[in-house]
């Protein structure tokens, strides 16, 4: 995780990572911070690497998603009789 975020030509991991960790730093460490940060940047890592295989860049994938389909009944609230008292 570490070379992920380190050894890069994109500028935005780097920062990501250290502002995390300054973030962290400055509100006090204490070993459960730090480690719920680092599994956080390793989830967040691990994460972006599934999306961009599966789906493609991010940053350029339509707003709609591709698993959006329009519905083929009408939703159950607007099939159920209201309730009567009386």
């Amino acid at each position: 995780a570490l070379r992920y975020f380190l050894l890069t030509l994109d500028l935005r991991r780097p920062r990501f990572f250290l502002g995390t960790l300054l973030h962290t730093a400055l509100t006090g460490v204490t070993l459960q911070k730090l480690t719920c940060a680092l599994s956080y940047m390793v989830v967040h890592k691990h994460f972006h690497e599934y999306v961009t295989r599966v789906h493609g860049d991010p940053e350029t994938a339509g707003a709609r998603s591709p698993f959006a389909r329009q519905p083929t009944a009408p939703p159950l609230s607007s099939t159920v009789a209201p309730r009567t008292t009386g």
